[in-house]
């Protein structure tokens, strides 16, 4: 119903009275408040609301809650955004396209991550309260970091290949700037799975302070090298904000939950990541050919485990 509200509603606001950019953000909240306001009437939800059980001690306790969580959505949009906005300050609109273009493959990678984090967060505060809940966390995160470092390497391992079918020519120079977004958004990976203890002791302010000092790092490092090493500030910057968010995360949540990080995994994946980054800043195609069967390899070795679940899990529903 949303999407159908939306469709019709932008073909009417933008070729009818054409309203443009105002018509298909009218058409979107539009289809959002529809249906909405279906389900309200649909579920009978007003039943369930009553000014009578009004609670100034609940309320106090959501708003402490849910407060520090709105500035911490502000530092990711600044995260995401402030690059953009120094980039066409300081080198114009068109450094601007194609840093856009930059955010394209690792914005596939987050999308991944985005929608495992929805169902992680209820899974990691239900399981937070258990007796054994710090070999839940090691191994999850253990798992967890296997696949995601395998999507991401994997992504930067086949670029070399296929970047030219995807970007137009006059996007090129986004190619170095991927690399250093991927590794980034890894960090950010961690710094994501970690948010749940957060969340589950209700301690959201860490959140926003951990998301604020990454989102000021990001700025002022930007800042500072914009001028001196171009386009290229932008992803390191993103880099270093991720990187000190997910070390101060990992040093924070040791005070409330003992999760046991394997060191020999993750070195074997931060030198494989560097290994495959150094081979894709080689744009050599043979050399990427040869070392792309060898990710193959190593991805289903180090996700073997996954793998056999996975398997296990399609017999018994196929069977």
């Amino acid at each position: 119903m949303c999407s159908a509200v939306i469709i019709v509603l932008n073909v009417i606001f933008t070729a009818y009275f054409l309203m443009g950019a105002q018509g298909m953000l009218f058409a979107t909240f539009m289809g959002n408040f529809i249906s909405c306001f279906f389900l309200t009437i649909k579920l009978r939800i007003y039943k369930y609301i009553s000014f009578e059980v009004i609670h100034l001690k609940v309320i106090i306790d959501k708003l402490k809650y849910s407060v520090p969580l709105i500035p911490n959505q502000l530092s990711i949009w600044v995260m995401n955004s402030s690059d953009r906005i120094i980039v066409a300050y300081v080198l114009g609109t068109a450094a601007n396209g194609i840093l856009a273009v930059s955010h394209k493959f690792p914005a596939i990678f987050m999308t991944f991550f985005n929608i495992f984090q929805l169902a992680w967060h209820e899974t990691g505060v239900l399981h937070y309260f258990d007796n054994d809940r710090d070999n839940f966390f090691s191994e999850t995160f253990e798992k967890i970091i296997k696949i995601f470092s395998t999507l991401c390497i994997g992504i930067i391992a086949v670029l070399p290949l296929t970047f030219n079918w995807f970007i137009n020519i006059s996007y090129n120079d986004a190619y170095n700037n991927i690399p250093i977004y991927m590794a980034a958004l890894l960090f950010n990976v961690v710094v994501g799975l970690l948010g749940v203890v957060y969340v589950a002791t209700k301690r959201t302010l860490e959140i926003a302070k951990t998301t604020l000092l990454s989102a000021t790092i990001n700025i002022i490092i930007n800042i500072l090298l914009i001028d001196k090493i171009g386009l290229i500030a932008a992803s390191i910057s993103t880099f270093i904000g991720y990187l000190i968010a997910m070390l101060y995360r990992i040093i924070d949540t040791k005070k409330y939950i003992n999760i046991k990080y394997n060191a020999k995994q993750y070195l074997a994946v931060g030198f494989c990541l560097v290994i495959y980054i150094f081979i894709y800043y080689l744009k050599n195609k043979f050399i990427s050919v040869i070392f792309f069967p060898l990710f193959i390899i190593l991805a289903v070795y180090i996700n073997k485990d996954v793998i056999e679940v996975v398997i296990k899990f399609v017999k018994s529903k196929v069977g």
